[in-house]
């Protein structure tokens, strides 16, 4: 077995992605809430399984006579399969307090966050397509994907600004969402989580910086062997090796539980999300000041005879040697007379990075 997981990259941003970190903050919040709720609904659901359970003991004949619809499969097996039967002619005794019994259950069932603000492809409704991107399962679910979130839309959100990347967002998690319904058009369980816009997210990093270099915890574990590191990887390496997975598990475990298509669906409309970045000059006036200074230092510390090619690499990339947005003039001088040697220094590059 084996997993890897980013830790960070070289694209240390300067500044606040405010927008990206609202949508963490709504995350965390909505999972707050909603866990609130999800408690308090089970502990409901347990005193109407005690009423349910006490009619059948009474009432060992009765049975509803209406299907269960709305419910994934799961909860229908395990609540209401022994419940329901074919209209009798004759209603057994307790046919009508059953009724009200188990239609007032499957009133709770419907009330679990999970499946109020889930998208539930079956039973489809606008206004899920917005809400599932805020609810998540649980803590690791969480977790991962605000990682993911704040790792890619960080920077995406500095470079492009955050009233494309909201709109890229929100817009990601919606196509993703709907291509999911494309393959599981008949299921009642609910797609809950951001993993479709992340993954949007980290396509559309991985189009604009694939040379971007990604710390990567790789853990690889046998029965009696053990081994892991932090390597560097680029990124486009890294997304590359994501979708390849993401698309052996659609096919080889498509009810596992995961939205793998959702992933992929993400994946798809983030890089056609990098490509019209790329074609149309996304760019704000901050994005100048966006990236560390990490990539003028091979220009900086090369031999004589490769300084000219770091420097062309450079100019590639973003402009640097700005002043942070919010800075103060020493701080300024500070950054200045660490980057830019003195003009008759040997280590002075022949060719610096323009605006």
């Amino acid at each position: 077995m084996f997993f890897f997981l980013p830790l960070g990259h070289d694209r240390t941003v300067h500044g606040y992605p405010w927008a990206t970190l609202t949508i963490m903050a709504a995350c965390c919040l909505t999972f707050i809430v909603t866990s609130v709720m999800q408690a308090d609904v089970e502990g409901k659901i347990d005193q109407q399984l005690a009423v349910v359970h006490d009619v059948t003991q009474r009432y060992p004949q009765a049975r509803v006579h209406w299907d269960v619809d709305g419910l994934p499969e799961a909860y229908k097996e395990a609540v209401f399969d022994g419940l329901t039967a074919p209209e009798r002619i004759v209603a057994a005794p307790g046919d009508e307090e059953l009724d009200v019994e188990a239609t007032r259950l499957l009133q709770l069932y419907n009330e679990l966050p999970v499946l109020r603000f889930g998208y539930q492809p079956a039973k489809p409704r606008p206004i899920t397509l917005l809400t599932n991107l805020f609810i998540h399962a649980g803590w690791l679910h969480l977790l991962g994907n605000m990682l993911f979130l704040f790792l890619a839309g960080s920077v995406i959100e500095r470079f492009w600004g955050w009233w494309r990347f909201v709109p890229f967002y929100l817009l990601s998690g919606v196509g993703a969402t709907l291509l999911y319904q494309l393959f599981n058009g008949g299921s009642y369980a609910p797609v809950v989580g951001a993993s479709g816009a992340i993954a949007a997210c980290l396509a559309a990093f991985a189009v604009g910086h694939p040379r971007a270099r990604v710390r990567v915890l790789a853990v690889v574990f046998l029965v009696v062997w053990f081994w892991y590191d932090v390597v560097p990887v680029k990124a486009w390496v890294c997304v590359t090796a994501w979708v390849a997975t993401q698309l052996v598990w659609a096919i080889a475990a498509p009810h596992a539980g995961v939205a793998y298509w959702a992933h992929l669906g993400g994946l798809g409309i983030g890089a056609l999300g990098g490509l019209l970045a790329a074609r149309f000059g996304w760019r704000t006036g901050d994005s100048d000041n966006a990236l560390d200074e990490a990539h003028l230092q091979p220009a900086l510390a090369a031999p004589a005879g490769r300084r000219r090619a770091a420097g062309r690499r450079a100019m590639d990339s973003p402009p640097r040697l700005t002043s942070p947005p919010l800075g103060s003039i020493r701080r300024t001088m500070q950054r200045a007379t660490v980057l830019l040697p003195e003009p008759d220094s040997p280590t002075m590059p022949s060719v610096w990075p323009r605006r």
